[in-house]
């Protein structure tokens, strides 16, 4: 059994790289040769067109807000939005200047997600001749487009998802304490890897779930008591830089790297306001009373997911998706290098311990086709809406949708 479950592992750890490699060179080719066609016409090629990443000027962005908060020593005071603890795990780059840092910044996470690819596919390794394609298979996956996006950027996420995965390890390894420690990481950073509390629950380990609680509090209460302002004044303003950042960026119409459900809201009552185009003013008006009515729907669907996960779903890899998929697009702001946190999934899947059927093949597809850039067209707005936020949204609403079904089927079985 063991033999037949590594050949269906290498055969789809292989799909996987292949769909992962072609996506990432049709976006290359596709900017390039639209590059081509509009030089012989004698016009330029402007972003978001030149390129499926961000915009070329502001590379490095995320990395260079954060260091210079960080370097600092009064993150909030220099406009930081992160979590405190962000900031604290942060100022080892600051022993170096920023060129450097950055440097040392993609080298490290990268090596890091490099590893833990090879940990999830390590039994593979031995189906691969020569050897070296299997590295070479597994490098692909740095060629995805969330690692992509968040390298252009700089972001902490790569940071978040190497804790993300090193908790999923043990947690699946029923080392379930050193596991709730490992996930404090993440939450204080950023805060929404909390949802894989579920997990926990789900076990009933809720010793385990309070220690990661009281761990993800002491991490920002330390990092809060190193700060310049400290405690009370760092987390003042830490709420009103956060609100003002939501604010701004929630009422924009159109984001150009958005994967939240509600960029997609907000492009469809674009285009049904008539009088939205014309009275950005107005739009912004309706964007706000959507956002109450968002929330609440939000708040409701991760409910629904928490509660099936807990009761119903047995499965690791479909819980391990259905909480990264409400991670990734319930927030009103989510951006495309949130869509790391589908590495994992994908290797969770590829490692399930059943033989593969015509479903399976689907869901493999169809995770793989969240790895890949899909920024083709973008819908006028101020702002844009690439097309890429509805494909990942078909893509995951459909794997969501074949998860409920299997269940429904199993259970009239």
């Amino acid at each position: 059994m063991n033999t037949a479950i590594n050949d269906r592992k290498t055969k789809e750890l292989k799909i996987a790289a292949k769909i992962v490699f072609l996506g990432f060179c049709c976006a290359v080719l596709f900017c390039i040769t639209l590059r081509i066609l509009l030089y012989l016409h004698g016009r330029e090629v402007l972003y978001p067109y030149n390129t499926f990443l961000d915009i070329p000027q502001y590379r490095f962005d995320d990395f260079s807000s954060t260091y210079k908060p960080t370097q600092s020593g009064d993150p909030y005071g220099q406009g930081g939005i992160y979590f405190p603890f962000a900031f604290l795990m942060f100022r080892i780059f600051t022993l170096f200047s920023p060129g450097i840092a950055v440097a040392l910044y993609g080298l490290t996470f990268s090596a890091m997600l490099f590893f833990i690819i090879e940990y999830y596919t390590k039994d593979t390794k031995k189906y691969f001749k020569p050897p070296i394609t299997y590295d070479l298979t597994i490098g692909t996956f740095l060629l995805s487009y969330p690692v992509l996006f968040c390298l252009d950027r700089g972001n902490i996420e790569i940071i978040l998802l190497i804790f993300t995965s090193i908790f999923l390890i043990l947690f699946q390894k029923k080392n379930y304490y050193l596991s709730a420690i490992i996930l404090s990481i993440p939450i204080s950073m950023k805060g929404l890897p909390a949802i894989f509390l579920v997990l926990l629950l789900k076990e009933k380990k809720y010793k385990a779930a309070l220690l990661c609680i009281l761990s993800t509090i002491a991490l920002t209460f330390i990092a809060l008591m190193t700060f310049k302002g400290g405690i009370t004044e760092s987390w003042a303003s830490y709420h009103q830089h956060a609100s003002a950042f939501a604010n701004h960026w929630l009422i924009l119409p159109g984001a150009y790297h958005s994967t939240s459900l509600f960029l997609g809201v907000k492009t469809i009552a674009w285009y049904l306001l008539p009088s939205a185009q014309q009275n950005y003013i107005g739009f912004t008006h309706h964007v706000n009373m959507l956002i109450n009515i968002y929330n609440g729907i939000a708040v409701i669907t991760l409910g629904a997911i928490t509660t099936y996960v807990i009761k119903y779903e047995a499965s690791f890899w479909k819980n391990t998706a259905l909480l990264t998929f409400a991670m990734i697009i319930l927030p009103g702001i989510s951006y495309d290098y949130k869509l790391l946190n589908i590495l994992p999934v994908l290797f969770i899947f590829l490692n399930r311990t059943t033989y593969a059927t015509q479903l399976d093949k689907i869901y493999l597809s169809l995770i793989a086709l969240l790895l890949i850039p899909k920024n083709y067209y973008y819908f006028t707005l101020p702002g844009h809406a690439p097309i890429n936020n509805f494909i990942n949204m078909i893509c995951i609403f459909t794997i969501t949708g074949l998860i409920l079904y299997e269940r429904f089927k199993k259970k009239h079985i």
